[in-house]
């Protein structure tokens, strides 16, 4: 009886041995994979608490690796700063009023007075070294953000000795790139531009010969000169101006042999009906 009663229990554990092991492993890998995602959003619970307490720290324009270019702080110059590099400054300022934003702004415009855009409570413009700021304003939580970036290093257009480029008008800045040039079209984006630069462009080019068949907008200009090669010129935010010559295509003899041709074969058709 004994012996049965030893040879049941081994059956019994045998039988229950393999799905207790299944669960033990499934639930230790459970555990593990809880134990990784943990940390990492302790970790970002953390990042965040820690933001909240420095939100009321006073900025120091010096400490700012681009506070030379940023020039002015609001106010109330209490915040964070989230970001300080050599080419990108991202801070916050705390507190902040609609009255103390309308002011900022009007501080800002006085140093970054090129291609300004203003939506809703939003605010961007450029200096004359082509550095941007950009300004968001969070009514609901009193909260500025500021961003500042500097351009990157701008290089010299290489004008190609070709008949095309004789037939453009020089741009003022000799800073840009070309995009697309053949011989019988050219492409190419002028950088350093302000909006009174395009617009002295624009009469340069009238003078030059384009000023037939006139299209102009405010920030497009396109036209033609005797001979119908056509110049477009369009002025971009970020102080760019693009410039599309395009050079008017000539009929080849080849192709008056085959007007000819068709002319004969059209005659000979009349002539047939006839």
């Amino acid at each position: 009886m004994e012996e049965n009663n030893v040879e049941k229990n081994q059956l019994f554990q045998k039988k229950w041995f393999f799905p207790v092991l299944i669960t033990v492993i499934v639930l230790s890998n459970l555990i593990v994979s809880i134990i990784f995602i943990m940390p990492k959003n302790a970790l970002k619970t953390t990042a965040t608490i820690d933001t909240q307490k420095g939100k009321n720290q006073t900025i120091n324009l010096k400490n700012l690796k681009l506070g030379n270019i940023l020039n002015k702080l609001p106010r109330n110059n209490k915040g964070y700063v989230a970001t300080n590099t050599e080419n990108r400054l991202l801070l916050y300022i705390t507190n902040m009023t609609p009255q103390n934003y309308n002011e900022y702004i009007n501080q800002c415009r006085q140093k970054f007075n090129y291609d300004e855009k203003i939506v809703d409570k939003s605010f961007e413009a450029y200096d004359k070294e082509n550095n941007k700021i950009e300004l968001e304003y969070n009514e609901k939580r009193k909260m500025l953000k500021i961003e500042v970036t500097t351009p990157s290093k701008l290089k010299e257009i290489k004008w190609p000795n070709t008949d095309i480029v004789q037939m453009l008008p020089k741009p003022k800045s000799i800073y840009g790139s070309i995009y697309k040039t053949n011989s019988r079209e050219i492409d190419v984006y002028v950088e350093n531009t302000s909006k009174e630069e395009y617009i002295e462009y624009v009469e340069k080019c009238k003078l030059s010969g384009y000023n037939i068949r006139i299209e102009q907008t405010e920030n497009k200009f396109a036209a033609q000169d005797t001979r119908g090669n056509t110049i477009k010129v369009k002025y971009q935010s970020g102080r760019e101006m693009e410039i599309i010559l395009q050079k008017r295509v000539t009929i080849t003899s080849s192709n008056n042999v085959e007007k000819q041709v068709n002319k004969i074969i059209h005659n000979n058709q009349k002539d047939c009906i006839k």
